[in-house]
């Protein structure tokens, strides 16, 4: 006699995974406790990717961060002697 888990109640399957017999992984395919392990999984490897997207942008915002610094130090005024009158100081 064949058995198809797809054709099966859910009180045949609880009673397939009580037995003490081994049974094949194919039967284990859609039961209630494999498709809670692979959603479980999913939440996972959900978790990671956003984990890996925060650290992304958290980069992309340090590099950004030190663009913008780098740049405004560059563009800092510097001190042009030919604006100083004889009586202001110079200090370097």
């Amino acid at each position: 006699m064949s058995f198809s888990i797809h054709m099966a109640s859910d009180e045949q399957l609880d009673s397939l995974l009580r037995s003490n017999r081994r049974i094949p992984a194919w039967r284990l395919s859609n039961t209630q406790s494999e498709r809670e392990h692979k959603r479980i999984h999913q939440l996972q490897l959900h978790n990671q990717q956003l984990k890996q997207e925060k650290q992304l942008i958290i980069m992309k915002r340090k590099k950004q961060q030190l663009l913008v610094k780098s740049n405004n130090e560059v563009k800092k005024p510097k001190i042009n002697a030919s604006h100083h009158t004889s009586s202001d100081e110079l200090t370097l």
